[in-house]
């Protein structure tokens, strides 16, 4: 019985010392799978970053292309800055007195136009464009998408219509300014009235 007490004794002894071995083991096996968890962690980090510079690579490649496209654009820039004075001018011109004439008489008199400034000494784009001055292509692609026709003249009276301070008096033998007109202030909800109709008064008061 007492040899049996001993060799109990010794076993928990053993038991507790492996209990402390294993206890060791476990944490060495936590910090294991930590480290390789950390490792993991790393290696998709590496792996976005050569990603990501790949991609900055490219993106830096692509803008380098566009180098000579900006020099040629900011040297065009330039000059139009330098010409402002004169365009500006000769657009304010047209907007205010040449919205009632037809096509050729406004190149002519636009031309003059260059001719004086040029005389004395203003600076302008030398051949006169509205459209090239105070027209924004974005806006002229969805005017025509409206129903504007794309010829120059059409142009003009368009961006004549939008500058100006005053109400315009469109003479329209072919409905295309009504149409664009009408294509136009959809999205305003535009009321269309005639002086015959009933209401015509009480929703012209609403408008006002």
């Amino acid at each position: 019985m007492q040899k049996y007490a001993v060799v109990s004794g010794e076993l928990k002894i053993k038991q507790a010392e492996l209990k402390e071995v294993m206890d060791k083991v476990n944490a060495l096996k936590r910090q294991l799978q930590d480290c390789l968890d950390n490792k993991k962690q790393l290696e998709d980090d590496v792996a976005d970053c050569e990603a990501r510079l790949i991609t900055a690579k490219k993106l830096i490649d692509g803008l380098g292309g566009q180098k000579t496209l900006w020099l040629s654009i900011s040297e065009k820039m330039k000059v139009v800055y330098v010409n402002l004075t004169g365009d500006v001018l000769i657009s304010a011109g047209m907007i205010a007195y040449l919205g009632a004439f037809n096509s050729v008489y406004r190149d002519e008199l636009a031309d003059d136009w260059v001719k004086q400034s040029d005389e004395r000494k203003i600076p302008n784009s030398g051949k006169f464009s509205l459209a090239e001055v105070l027209g924004d292509p974005v806006v002229i692609r969805n005017w025509t998408i409206q129903g504007l026709p794309a010829d120059a003249f059409s142009i003009e009276n368009a961006i004549i219509t939008e500058k100006t301070n005053r109400w315009p008096l469109y003479i329209d033998p072919q409905g295309q300014a009504n149409k664009w007109v009408r294509n136009m202030g959809k999205e305003h909800n535009i009321k269309i009235l005639k002086f015959s109709e009933g209401k015509y008064l009480k929703y012209l008061e609403a408008s006002i």
